[in-house]
């Protein structure tokens, strides 16, 4: 389909926080990567993924088959939470000492987004 954009951008005053939209074929929310201002960078420090069923066609996020969350700290904590709606439980992980570093942007110049709409798996 033509028209869709690869991410959206959601940008507070002052870019305190950046939230960016990875989006689909069918314009479906896949990933979204929270970031927040810390001096003068950008810390990723949530990431969210979206799973749909296996159509071709467009899906809300609460109609996602499964939902995984990580959060990040600058301390090297992670943690991982996966809510497949499959199952009536959510699963937790806990990791530590987990390298940060690419989880680190400049503060980007107005127009200059290209950092913050690359894939982060």
């Amino acid at each position: 389909m033509k028209g869709i954009p690869e991410f959206v951008l959601e940008v507070t005053p002052g870019a305190g926080f950046i939230y960016t939209y990875l989006l689909d074929e069918w314009n479906r929310i896949c990933y979204i990567y929270h970031f927040e201002k810390i001096e003068a960078q950008m810390f990723l420090f949530n990431r969210v993924r979206y799973t749909y069923p296996d159509e071709p066609k467009q899906f809300h996020q609460f109609q996602a088959t499964s939902i995984e969350s990580i959060g990040f700290r600058e301390n090297g904590y992670m943690k991982r939470k996966l809510n497949d709606k499959a199952k009536v439980t959510t699963e937790e992980w806990e990791y530590s000492n987990v390298d940060m570093s690419d989880n680190w942007e400049p503060v980007p110049e107005f127009g200059e987004w290209a950092d913050l709409g690359k894939y982060r798996g």
